[in-house]
């Protein structure tokens, strides 16, 4: 009787000994296929106010061929439902409901440039053209850019399913992310062009992501001047002059010039600089 009060005694402290190795141990969450990390640290916004920002990851801009993916994964899936919570209560959308904030305007680029001439014509296939699959996606809303966070969250909890990890959820930057993100990278000195590039174009060295110069303008979680509003934040090959505090835009207005990238927040321990090559 006495040897196996010893066993149990054993049992209990060998148990007790790897709950706490597992919890000392350092954890770093995985990396997100194609974005990069974002330490944590602060910027001066235009009131010259310092603002700080917890480490994250972010995207490059989203593509036409990314954004057709979603598309046209919600068409031929009529029977499933999206799934996520806002404020802490569960919504659900059945995919059909999708289809109206989700849309785009095809000829959002076309429609920036005079009828009949040259740019006008080469951009009136803009979305569904593969030459331009890598080029960033426009006449999107900020609704059809935030339903296609919550799907990309998704899609991946889906390739998780038998793994027992699970993710923080994609979303659209807060507008002091952005703002962060731009403060990192604003002495490259990027030369704007006028035309639009693709979405690795004019890599940012310092952060490895590409296009905060110019390209498209992006939506953010910011609010606007009322609920319904959402900042748009940053220049665009169509308008190249920094507005500080972005521009207000309905949710569920879509632009030719404006397109959006993805963050997800970080959890763990903060990463070094070589940690991110």
């Amino acid at each position: 009787m006495k040897y196996s009060h010893y066993i149990i005694l054993l049992i209990i402290t060998l148990f007790v000994v790897r709950i706490s190795c597992s919890q000392n141990k350092s954890y770093y969450e995985p990396t997100p296929k194609n974005m990069k990390f974002v330490k944590m640290g602060s910027y001066k916004n235009s009131e010259n106010q310092t603002i700080s920002v917890h480490p994250f990851w972010i995207s490059n801009e989203i593509s036409n061929r990314e954004y057709r993916e979603f598309v046209d994964d919600i068409q031929k899936h009529p029977k499933d439902t999206l799934q996520y919570f806002n404020y802490k209560e569960l919504v659900s959308v059945p995919y059909p409901n999708l289809l109206e904030f989700i849309s785009v305007d095809t000829l959002a680029l076309s429609k920036l440039y005079t009828p009949g001439s040259e740019k006008y014509k080469l951009y009136q296939n803009y979305y569904t053209n593969k030459d331009f699959d890598k080029f960033p996606v426009v006449g999107v809303s900020f609704e059809g850019a935030h339903f296609y966070c919550i799907w990309k969250t998704k899609q991946e909890l889906r390739n998780l399913k038998d793994t027992g990890l699970t993710i923080q959820d994609y979303r659209l930057p807060t507008k002091e992310e952005w703002m962060y993100v731009f403060s990192l990278v604003k002495n490259d000195k990027k030369s704007i062009s006028n035309n639009i590039d693709c979405c690795k174009c004019n890599k940012h060295k310092s952060v490895k992501i590409s296009n905060l110069f110019g390209n498209v303008s992006e939506w953010s979680t910011q609010k606007g001047n009322s609920d319904n509003e959402r900042i748009i934040i940053g220049n665009s090959f169509y308008n190249n002059q920094i507005m500080p505090d972005g521009k207000s835009a309905d949710i569920s207005k879509s632009f030719g010039d404006t397109g959006f990238r993805m963050v997800r927040t970080f959890l763990g321990k903060q990463q070094l600089d070589n940690d991110n090559e």
